[in-house]
């Protein structure tokens, strides 16, 4: 192993403990030979000593409290953004809007054209110049003039 490799173990597991036993043979075999890697060892070990010798002292109480105010605050954020999206859904849907409006008179105009147009396509049909009788038939019969004999399937099937 290079140095760079025994000073990364240096800096994450070797001072814990936490090596394996070969890399821990390896680390001290290069520490034994390399100078430099001995004095981050050394600033390593005196870092950690003066870091487990501090004083551990409890937060103040309003250290907590904003911790506290912080949690609430995010928490309502959240439920408020919710919220926002459903009223803005809610708007959306429920505010009159032009293309709305346009949209709303074009589908009855639409309508008001397809039921005209099966009123009128309803009516018997004549065609030429008033003497030739072409054919006054309808599927209900209703008009009194229906043509009964084709002499077809097709009419049976039909009729």
């Amino acid at each position: 192993m290079g140095c760079k490799d025994i000073q990364e173990l240096l800096q994450a597991d070797y001072l814990d403990g936490e090596l394996g036993s070969v890399e821990e043979k390896a680390v001290r075999e290069h520490l034994l030979k390399c100078p430099a890697c001995r004095r981050l060892e050394a600033q390593l070990r005196t870092q950690r000593a003066f870091l487990q010798s501090a004083k551990k002292e409890a937060p103040p109480e309003r250290v907590w409290q904003n911790i506290r105010r912080a949690i609430t605050t995010e928490a309502t954020s959240r439920e408020s953004g919710i919220r926002s999206v459903l009223e803005r859904l809610r708007e959306l849907l429920l505010t009159s809007r032009p293309v709305f409006a346009v949209a709303t008179a074009l589908t009855a105009i639409i309508c008001i054209v397809v039921l005209a147009g099966a009123i009128i396509l309803n009516q018997p049909f004549y065609a030429g110049n008033g003497e030739d009788y072409l054919a006054v038939y309808t599927l209900n019969g209703e008009n009194g003039e229906s043509l009964s004999n084709f002499e077809t399937t097709l009419e049976e099937y039909f009729l």
